[in-house]
């Protein structure tokens, strides 16, 4: 009878995207199709989804701000999601945000304030939108 024997060698390696650009580069996004939807993976939390759509021939990159204003409240970010893009060719992207809730909050009052800002030191605001709660 013969043996058979498995080795298993792990090989770690980190992989770095390069983007090369050459030329004339510039990109636009713009937000839309907001909508509140109930997530079904956390015990009924809330969360918005969002459309983001590039034009132009460079990849977007940035972080998500979800700020909630009561009526005659003040601002308060209640989502964020860092490190979205959206990379060349694709046009669309989908994205839902989980937000945070204090105890109690319906989200059927005020407004919800997204806003896509570039990562860097100094922040550039990229897009922005903004949902009518009723």
């Amino acid at each position: 009878m013969r043996e058979v024997s498995i080795a298993l060698r792990p090989v770690f390696g980190a992989a770095i995207p390069i983007i090369v650009r050459n030329g004339v580069t510039t990109a636009t996004v713009k937000i839309d199709d907001l909508e509140l939807r109930r997530r079904p993976d956390s015990n009924g939390g809330i969360a918005l989804a969002l459309a983001m759509r590039r034009t132009g021939n460079q990849s977007v990159y940035g972080d998500l701000i979800v700020t909630h204003t009561a009526p005659g409240g003040r601002p308060r970010i209640v989502g964020r999601m860092r490190g979205v893009a959206v990379y060349t060719p694709n046009l669309l992207r989908r994205v839902e945000v989980p937000l945070q809730s204090n105890t109690g909050e319906s989200w059927t009052t005020g407004a919800l304030h997204v806003a896509f800002e570039e990562v860097a030191d100094d922040p550039e605001l990229l897009a922005e939108a903004e949902l009518a709660l009723r």
